[in-house]
């Protein structure tokens, strides 16, 4: 028996996931899959200490960031993206954290001014 999370039955049917399924139990008839969905998502909801100390943590830390932007921005016009971006940086590191940007897939030693936008707020 495989437990999958891929979707199986005739809702499936048609899909690369089901395909692969079918191929194996053409070779193999025994196979049967199981959807084990339901069982992991009761497994998730319930977390650990730990797990809800570090939640809480990224919530702060998201907080602390999103704040510094606000508080950046309503300065006024004129701030620059990048500005906007430094002071959130500075807010995730006075946390012990590290900042890494979504926005830029160049590597770390590309110089920053050929990364950062220079939107201007408005």
């Amino acid at each position: 028996m495989v437990h999958t999370l891929t979707p199986y039955g005739e809702t499936a049917r048609g899909t690369k996931a089901w395909a692969m399924m079918q191929r194996i139990t053409d070779v193999a008839p025994s196979v049967q899959f199981r959807d084990c969905a339901t069982a992991l998502a009761k497994l998730r909801a319930v977390k650990s200490p730990a797990e809800v100390a570090r939640m809480r943590e990224a919530i702060a830390v998201s907080d602390a960031g999103q704040r510094a932007a606000r508080a950046l921005i309503a300065q006024g016009a004129g701030r620059r993206e990048y500005e906007v971006e430094a002071a959130v940086q500075h807010a995730y590191r006075r946390r012990g954290r590290r900042w890494r940007s979504r926005r830029s897939s160049a590597p770390a030693s590309t110089p920053p001014s050929s990364t950062t936008s220079t939107t201007t707020a408005r």
